[in-house]
């Protein structure tokens, strides 16, 4: 299957409304980002990061040919700008996750490559690569700080409450950048199937036990419970969790699949990281132009340029030109002051 590519795309091309608002107002508060940076890459991150390249192994196309290619390929369908490492973690569970504060990386389970296909591969990978797009990594981080500190805040009782507040509110935040994770997911594999196959292995452990239908269809019935007592135990459950609510997340990536938005993008217009909405045309004539400007880019201080020398020869003569003009006006008044 041959894959779009979205040359260009901005993270704010797929990303969930309310993700987006969050992530706007707590970037707007000052000196943040440079804290968290210094202070996680030296402490948090940099340990983590220690102990993922001791314990796991890193994905290389000649060891894991067919992991790296499916990498490989999510990064090119995403335009990233770089490739990340990627570390394989030993352990059943189902997880995967992207770290860091300025030099990232990803991490994938063993649970939970031996439970997907390429295509939910290509989702799940999609998926931790955009978070890094995104720029949801550092406040992630945050909020597990937070979470490891919370035991400090709360003997304080008035800091105590600011800190549930401001952790409750983070963690909001933090599963609607699950929504929009999915998005880029839906985006790299281009199959909304995929990305239900992906979610079912969420649910189950045997997710061959249920169709992709079925799932969608215990999905809906989810959703369309309203028993307060029911709802009111999901929220308590769910009130620390780093994810949406399963059923959530099936309907919201189907709801999209489906939109105008996620149409255009696929046709090749969406916004870029270079500025503006644009088509692939539009993308393709602006770089024309701009490599074509590139080319007359001349060293004005290169002295054998022809360019240069025409400059200059322009320059001199516009200065004589000037100069004689100048010197006209002055005798023009000075004849009229001697005739008064």
């Amino acid at each position: 299957m041959t894959r779009v590519q979205f040359k260009d795309i901005s993270h704010r091309a797929w990303a969930h409304p309310q993700d987006m608002a969050s992530l706007d107002a707590v970037q707007q508060i000052p000196g943040l980002d440079t804290a968290l940076r210094w202070f996680l890459s030296e402490f948090s991150v940099k340990a983590l990061r220690k102990h993922v390249e001791t314990t796991g192994t890193r994905v290389t196309p000649k060891a894991h040919p067919t992991l790296h290619a499916a990498y490989r390929e999510a990064l090119d369908i995403l335009d990233a700008p770089e490739e990340w490492p990627l570390y394989i973690i030993d352990s059943p569970k189902f997880n995967a996750a992207a770290c860091g504060a300025e030099d990232f990386f990803i991490m994938i389970t063993t649970g939970a490559i031996e439970r997907l296909d390429e295509e939910e591969l290509l989702v799940i990978l999609g998926h931790e690569i955009s978070h890094i797009l995104s720029q949801h990594v550092l406040y992630k981080n945050l909020i597990r700080f937070m979470a490891f500190a919370s035991w400090m805040a709360i003997r304080v009782p008035l800091a105590g409450l600011a800190w549930i507040a401001l952790n409750a509110a983070l963690r909001e935040w933090d599963r609607k950048t699950e929504l929009s994770a999915d998005r880029a997911g839906l985006l790299t594999a281009q199959s909304p199937d995929a990305v239900q196959r992906t979610l079912m292995s969420v649910f189950a452990k045997d997710e061959n036990a249920m169709s992709v239908e079925d799932f969608r269809i215990k999905m809906a019935e989810q959703e369309k419970i309203k028993d307060w007592k029911e709802l009111m135990t999901r929220a308590f459950a769910f009130m620390n969790s780093t994810h949406p609510q399963l059923h959530e997340r099936s309907r919201e990536i189907d709801d999209w699949s489906q939109s105008e938005q996620y149409a255009e993008i696929l046709s090749g217009t969406y916004i870029r990281r270079s500025g503006g909405i644009l088509t692939d045309l539009e993308f393709e004539a602006r770089q024309t132009a701009e490599e074509e400007m590139a080319e007359f880019d001349v060293d004005w201080n290169e002295p054998d340029n022809a360019l240069v020398t025409s400059r200059r020869a322009i320059q001199s003569a516009h200065e004589d030109l000037s100069k004689k003009a100048s010197r006209t006006f002055i005798n023009v008044r000075r004849w009229l002051n001697d005739d008064d």
